[in-house]
């Protein structure tokens, strides 16, 4: 997002209680999606039960830049983060969540 002019994650950006009103516009030279969460869809205890751990990862690439399979062969290598996702959305189709799958 684009807070106050400066580009930022907007869940670290902080907002000065002093001003009444707020800057917030989307990135400059990015596609606007109108609507982002059409539908919500309530997810169980149980559900998310199955995703802990999954969500720790905050996609820096330290793990693959770091690795020697990655210096060796970068262009066929999967890192940790791809594995991840794959991991991620095989768990969320597997309870049948009506957004990744028919069922």
């Amino acid at each position: 997002m684009n807070i106050y002019d400066d580009n930022g994650l907007a869940c670290l950006t902080k907002i000065s209680g002093a001003s009444s009103a707020s800057t917030v516009s989307p990135l400059p030279h990015m596609l606007v999606v109108k609507d982002l969460v059409g539908k919500e869809i309530p997810q169980t205890k149980a559900d998310r039960a199955k995703l802990d751990g999954m969500y720790e990862c905050i996609l820096c690439a330290c793990c693959s830049t770091s690795c020697p399979s990655y210096w060796w062969n970068p262009k066929e290598y999967l890192s940790p983060a791809a594995l991840l996702h794959a991991n991620r959305y095989t768990t969320i189709t597997a309870t049948s969540h009506p957004l990744y799958c028919d069922g």
